[in-house]
């Protein structure tokens, strides 16, 4: 875990705080109440108010979470299990308190969060020989190109918003907010590999030639050739890989003194890798030869038809690599009161 957690401090609106954060450019955009999405305020509207909230070392949801009080425990880590861009994660308190200042808290995204690799689609069937017609049998058709692989997973981290009208230590009376120590990590995730290519079909195999005749052993028709075999189809293109995921969006809101404690936060959020370029499938195999009618009494002639090429090329290459995600967007709004949000 440790490894995965690797603090950042950010900026706030034109001011470092660090030589790390203006070499980071993790810049905190300030905006206001007019600014928050309508969703957001909709989505607080109809939640549900608690009294208190404790954090301990929870397992988060994107979830929605409206109480008077939330409290972080000692060392508390909040982690965010499930990856959907489409959801958010809202911790908005009256107050929201820490106990023990120092030692802190963490939000953070699941370090184990694995963007998926699609499955090898099936590969392409061989066409069945065709039936036997008058004359020399004809050559197999090419075998079928396998399937692309498909695209990558790119996974996505939930929106965070903070929002209270203090921050404080527990046990402490202040009206004013407290400097706290709040790690916020939500790295990209990785993009998946994209998927393998399916494997291109056998070529068909050629048909039989026609069979001679004889009568009372002399050969009244001769026998015919056997057509060749078809060519293997290729195998498919192997996938792109995935986007690699972007950072997470973090947004601060609160009064000003709120804001000024939360410009201290270290937040981690630059986008991923995207996945490596899916392999390639495999070539088919060149189909059979059609057999050579039959020579019966004295017939002579015909001969076999040959076996088809294996495919060439034997397949139309990997995928290409997915694009880097971006960094997330930290935002701060200033609002006096938050727990007047709801009536907005």
């Amino acid at each position: 875990m440790e490894r995965f957690l690797r603090p950042l401090v950010i900026a706030f609106g034109l001011f470092a705080t660090s030589s790390i954060a203006a070499q980071e450019e993790n810049l905190v955009e300030l905006a206001g109440l007019d600014d928050i999405p309508t969703e957001v305020l909709e989505t607080i509207s109809s939640a549900q108010r608690l009294s208190i909230f404790t954090i301990g070392h929870e397992t988060l949801v994107p979830q929605v979470v409206v109480a008077d009080k939330i409290l972080f425990n000692r060392g508390a880590v909040a982690t965010i299990k499930e990856m959907d861009s489409g959801k958010r994660l809202v911790l908005m308190a009256d107050e929201i308190l820490f106990a023990d200042a120092q030692f802190g808290a963490q939000i953070m995204r699941d370090p184990d969060a694995v963007a998926r690799v699609p499955a090898t689609p099936g590969a392409k069937q061989q066409a069945p020989r065709r039936s036997r017609s008058s004359g020399n049998g004809d050559d197999g058709a090419p075998g079928a190109p396998g399937t692309d692989g498909s695209t990558g997973e790119t996974l996505e981290i939930p929106d965070i918003w903070i929002i209270t009208n203090r921050l404080g230590v527990q046990g402490v009376e202040d009206p004013t907010s407290a400097q706290v120590n709040l790690l916020i990590n939500v790295p990209g995730v990785p993009g998946a590999q994209g998927g393998r290519g399916g494997d291109g079909a056998q070529g068909q195999d050629g048909q039989d030639g026609r069979h001679g005749r004889a009568n009372m052993g002399v050969c009244s028709r001769g026998p015919r050739s056997g057509g060749d075999g078809g060519r293997g189809g290729p195998g498919g293109r192997g996938g792109d890989g995935g986007r690699g995921g972007n950072g997470g969006n973090v947004n601060y809101v609160g009064p000003q003194h709120v804001i000024d404690v939360l410009q201290f936060t270290s937040v981690f959020n630059p986008g991923a890798e995207g996945g490596e370029g899916g392999a390639p499938g495999a070539g088919g195999s060149g189909g059979s030869g059609g057999s050579r009618g039959s020579r019966p009494g004295n017939c002579t002639g015909g001969s076999s038809g040959d076996s088809g090429d294996d495919a060439s090329p034997s397949n139309r290459g990997p995928g290409t690599a997915g694009g880097r995600g971006e960094k997330g967007i930290t935002t701060a709004y200033i609002i006096p009161d938050v727990m007047a949000l709801p009536e907005s």
